[in-house]
């Protein structure tokens, strides 16, 4: 049996594409999400080679990732080649570090492979579960330590 996802947990939309800029366009004009944070997580600290913006939209924290080219990874199915916006991952709470370790070791014993993992990178730590073939999508975990809160803290909100 699969580890059971917990709804009331849901906390971000994760979307990939190659056109950051255009990503964020399509936001504001579409969807009325004024502003994002930019962050480049290609420097130290962050999750591996990507520009990544971040903005709350009525209590959801959406998140836009477009990959260096050729360090796409995890990301790499999900993006169109004509640079469109593709839902990537959905991610969900959690209460502390050791729930990130038990929900992999669940994830791997149902053998949902977790393909990506950091700890401590911009105040987070997160794992990656490949629940895309039963449900459509990869499904993050995350804990905020406390910088991860203030960062969470200082987004734009819409």
């Amino acid at each position: 049996m699969s580890p059971s996802i917990q709804p009331e947990n849901f906390f971000q939309l994760g979307y990939v594409t190659r056109d950051l800029e255009g990503a964020i366009a399509r936001f504001r004009d579409d969807h009325q999400v004024a502003e994002f944070r930019r962050i480049d997580t290609t420097e130290p600290g962050g999750p591996p080679g990507s520009q990544i913006a971040l903005a709350y939209s009525r209590g959801v924290m959406v998140e836009i990732i477009e990959p260096v080219p050729g360090r796409e990874g995890i990301y790499l199915d999900a993006l169109r080649p004509d640079g469109g916006i593709s839902l990537h991952h959905l991610g969900y709470l959690v209460d502390d570090v050791a729930s990130l370790d038990e929900l992999a070791e669940r994830f791997q014993a149902a053998g949902i492979e977790i393909p990506m993992r950091f700890s401590q990178r911009l105040g987070l730590s997160a794992i990656y579960a490949d629940t895309r073939p039963g449900i459509g999508h990869f499904s993050e975990f995350v804990f905020r330590h406390d910088e991860g809160r203030e960062l969470f803290a200082q987004l734009p909100r819409h």
